[in-house]
């Protein structure tokens, strides 16, 4: 069994709003920059729209959008 997962970017305003981003459900924490203040997650596809009421009700979460580079029609070459 193979699930969809997609990635976030979220922004936050203070370093301490770190811990109330992870202890929202299904959210995987996996790049945070402290400098910049944002954070990379990932999450199920189909939890998406709980995660984002879940993200958007989180005091400290300035923003967050879908990372572009889960998107097929970007290409990245070295």
């Amino acid at each position: 069994m193979q699930l969809d997962r997609i990635s976030y970017l979220v922004y936050f305003r203070h370093k301490s709003d770190i811990k109330k981003i992870n202890k929202i459900e299904n959210i995987d924490i996996y790049y945070t920059s402290l400098k910049s203040k944002y954070l990379t997650v990932y999450l199920d596809k189909v939890n998406e729209k709980q995660v984002k009421q879940a993200l958007s009700k989180t005091k400290g979460v300035k923003s967050f959008e879908p990372s572009l580079l889960d998107r097929p029609e970007i290409n990245i070459e070295f």
